[in-house]
């Protein structure tokens, strides 16, 4: 579904991501981790169209995604859950919401059982729907920003970091939620710095270390690697 091919970004003289080939296909979820300023945040923001690449190819579904503006690559179905929620905070939970289905406008007089779909994901948005969203907390507002995302009707979703700040309990609900996406058909792209968490929901995943592409394969090859267990899962950790 999304690939990448030999994709290169410079912010300046500094290089953030160099020849980074990586592919996710339909149905899974891929993890992408790394440590912070591995490039993890840069190589989402690229493929949404909010950073252009020096060199190299993106491809949704064959459509080359750098003929596109951000605008008509959420359209083709790319959604993203950024790196600090990026919510209206002055605006209610289901104003956000339906800003979410901004880009799928053919949609929406589906918008309400859409709704109701995340409403059933994260029953906490359904009891604070007339909250403005600066007053939820971080696990609710990270709840909010994912259930934003799928309100586009997405064929992939773009997480950056949704763990970040969360309170463990918070994070299993959080990645619970994904894998229910994904059992709903939804391919999910997860950079994380959560290695453990990410590597337990993941069927594939990459590791990026200063921008490049160190190590790849299935989440139960990299759990299992000395070098991962050694730099981001504590250790021993399994």
């Amino acid at each position: 579904m999304l690939d990448l091919r030999d994709l290169s970004v410079s912010y300046g003289n500094i290089s953030a991501l160099k020849n980074v080939s990586l592919k996710v296909e339909a149905g899974e979820i891929v993890a992408l981790i790394g440590s912070n300023g591995a490039g993890k945040s840069t190589l989402i923001k690229t493929c949404a169209g909010l950073v252009p690449p020096s060199a190299g190819e993106i491809f949704l579904n064959e459509t080359n995604l750098l003929k596109q503006a951000p605008s008509r690559r959420a359209a083709l179905g790319i959604a993203v859950v950024p790196e600090n929620r990026r919510l209206f905070d002055d605006m209610s939970v289901r104003d956000n919401l339906q800003l979410g289905a901004y880009s799928q406008r053919a949609h929406r007089s589906k918008m309400a059982s859409d709704m109701a779909e995340i409403f059933a994901l994260f029953p906490r948005l359904e009891e604070r729907q007339n909250q403005k969203a600066m007053t939820m907390s971080g696990g609710e507002q990270q709840m909010l920003a994912i259930g934003r995302a799928l309100m586009s009707r997405p064929q992939i979703v773009l997480m950056d970091e949704p763990s970040i700040g969360l309170a463990p309990k918070v994070v299993s609900q959080i990645f619970d939620a994904i894998v229910q996406m994904r059992a709903k058909g939804l391919t999910v792209l997860l950079a994380e710095q959560n290695a453990s968490a990410s590597l337990k929901i993941a069927d594939r995943a990459y590791v990026l270390e200063l921008g490049r592409v160190t190590m790849s394969g299935t989440a139960k090859e990299l759990k299992e690697s000395d070098k991962v267990r050694k730099l981001y899962l504590g250790g021993g950790a399994a």
